[in-house]
């Protein structure tokens, strides 16, 4: 099976996204966030999104639990600013958003080119 990744994150972080392949979406406030992820939580499609983990945080609480217990689509709240900054090493977009999501969730994703 394959799945969709969707990357919603401010918008200096949202490049590196597309450039590895997945569908980057740049926000420019926790409300366009919470728009963008509303939407995305309403199509119950076989697809995973990653959330900028201060994005998600500052969504009001109500919203927090109806992404955490959505099953399709899957919503992840990943460190992007600060996992980035430990990346540096990383030579690819793609291996930085594979990093991304195996520091998140603790297994390794393969995503499709």
């Amino acid at each position: 099976m394959e799945l969709d990744v969707t990357v919603v994150s401010r918008e200096n972080l949202s490049a590196g996204f597309g450039l590895a392949g997945a569908e980057a979406i740049s926000v420019g406030s926790t409300e366009e966030a919470r728009k963008e992820l509303m939407a995305r939580a309403s199509h119950k499609s076989w697809s995973l999104v990653l959330v900028d983990e201060g994005l998600f945080a500052a969504l009001e609480a109500g919203d927090r639990q109806r992404l955490v217990e959505s099953d399709m689509p899957i919503f992840v709240p990943l460190p992007m600013e600060s996992a980035l900054k430990d990346m540096d090493g990383a030579a690819t977009a793609r291996e930085r958003v594979t990093a991304l999501v195996q520091h998140a969730i603790g297994k390794r994703l393969a995503i499709a080119e």
